[in-house]
């Protein structure tokens, strides 16, 4: 009794200190990486009509491809920010200059990802979804390289982030987009974006927790 009694005065004093519990880190990542993506796409549709998937010719660039691939990513990214800020705040990496870094290098990985959409005939994708993971591939190594460096900076964070945001991404477009294309051909590209993030958000959490518990491990 006194030991379990030692064991829930010791949580309890980390839920006071803010040191977040596996179950609110994966859920504040994966609702942040999802949500944040889908509010993304809903702004882009807003500044930047002309280049939704539907409606923009494939193989034309335009500026304004880049201000919609732009404007999915940065809701992400700081919704992402928010999430991690929240989660290292019983840490002193949470109060790191670098830290805010997180906004521009995940706006930039998430634009990669899609830019090269544009480029290929959308019925492509009707008959391929998993084509699309292929095209984003560049994008997708470059975000999980840049938050990877981020996170060993402020946490020792492994390599297997990159590894575990690769699969995230791939598996949540390609899901993604047999969603939106067979359920909710109506609002495609939020619909997609929402499983995009949420399958980057899932896979990451459980790097996330790990290192988390392995940094916790260090201190004590």
């Amino acid at each position: 009794m006194k030991g379990k009694s030692i064991s829930n005065e010791t949580i309890s004093k980390r839920e006071r200190d803010g040191e977040p519990n596996d179950s609110r880190t994966r859920k504040l990542w994966v609702s942040a990486s999802a949500i944040g993506a889908l509010l993304g796409a809903l702004l882009a549709l807003v500044l930047f009509p002309s280049a939704a998937f539907a409606c923009h010719p494939t193989g034309q660039f335009g500026w304004n491809l880049i201000g919609f691939a732009l404007s999915v990513g940065v809701p992400l990214a700081i919704s992402q920010w928010l999430a991690l800020h929240s989660i290292l705040k019983y840490r002193e990496a949470a109060r790191s200059k670098l830290l805010i870094l997180w906004i521009p290098v995940t706006s930039i990985g998430i634009a990669f990802m899609i830019l090269p959409l544009w480029w290929t005939p959308a019925e492509i994708f009707f008959f391929a979804p998993w084509l699309a993971a292929i095209k984003m591939l560049p994008g997708m190594i470059f975000l999980g390289l840049t938050q990877w460096l981020l996170l060993y900076w402020l946490i020792s964070a492994s390599f297997v982030w990159v590894l575990l945001t690769i699969m995230g991404a791939a598996i949540g477009s390609t899901l993604g987009l047999f969603v939106a294309l067979f359920l909710f051909p109506f609002a495609l590209e939020p619909t997609w974006a929402f499983v995009t993030g949420g399958g980057i958000g899932v896979l990451q959490a459980i790097e996330l927790i790990s290192n988390l518990k392995a940094d916790r491990s260090g201190q004590n």
